[in-house]
């Protein structure tokens, strides 16, 4: 299919830019939302990352290290206000 005149052929580019602008946009939006979807679970990890290297490099007893990891897993469970 071929354009008839200009009119057609600048319809015809429009069309095609708002298209690709239109599909990048939306594909933006779907990476947006996998990384906001695993948030939480690597900010947990960053955390118990942290705990961990505190608590070797400090040479802190089992009890405490126990605590410490209990507290964690109790904030873990609690839904995010």
């Amino acid at each position: 299919m071929n354009a008839r005149n200009d009119y057609q052929e600048v319809f015809g580019t429009f069309v095609v830019v708002f298209g690709a602008l239109f599909n990048a946009y939306i594909y933006g939006n779907f990476a947006a939302l996998m990384t906001q979807l695993n948030k939480k679970e690597n900010l947990f990890d960053d955390t118990m990352n942290i705990i961990q290297a505190t608590v070797k490099s400090l040479r802190l007893p089992d009890q405490i290290r126990d605590t410490a990891f209990e507290y964690l897993m109790t904030i873990e469970g609690t839904p995010l206000m």
